[in-house]
């Protein structure tokens, strides 16, 4: 089975009485939902600031361990594309959250599915200053 990758319903995005900031701002959203479909995992690094806080909440040292010894999990699982439905799109001055459903084959064959929330907090340059992903990190460590 082949799932079909990138994003579905990206129209979610599109929006009325919004600032330019906030454009620009869900534009780059965009862009990292469209690059993590293609396996690009590096793309949201290039849009931070230096110090930015980025992860997966609940997502420990101890807790990869436990599953694996190769940081680079998700990069080397996920190697065939994932395919977003964006469920809802939030905008609030320099804060965007977006809900999402995810589909994947794994690089071993197996099929993933998962939902989580994506919240990013953006300086008023446009760079990101937090990223943080709300995930169900059994279904994503199940995968591996």
């Amino acid at each position: 089975m082949s799932i079909e990758t990138g994003v579905i319903y990206p129209e979610r995005f599109e929006g009325t009485d919004r600032t330019e900031a906030e454009e620009r701002n869900i534009a780059i959203v965009k862009e990292v939902f469209e690059a993590y479909s293609r396996t690009d995992f590096a793309f949201l690094n290039t849009k931070t600031i230096p110090d930015a806080e980025v992860g997966v909440a609940w997502l420990t040292p101890e807790r990869i361990r436990a599953h694996t010894d190769d940081l680079n999990f998700v990069a080397k699982t996920f190697t065939n594309g994932m395919r977003f439905e964006i469920q809802n799109v939030v905008v609030d001055g320099n804060k965007i959250c977006v809900q999402w459903h995810d589909e994947a084959e794994t690089a071993h064959g197996k099929i993933y599915t998962n939902d989580g929330l994506s919240i990013f907090v953006f300086e008023d340059d446009g760079r990101v200053r937090s990223y943080l992903e709300y995930v169900d990190l059994d279904r994503v460590f199940a995968a591996i």
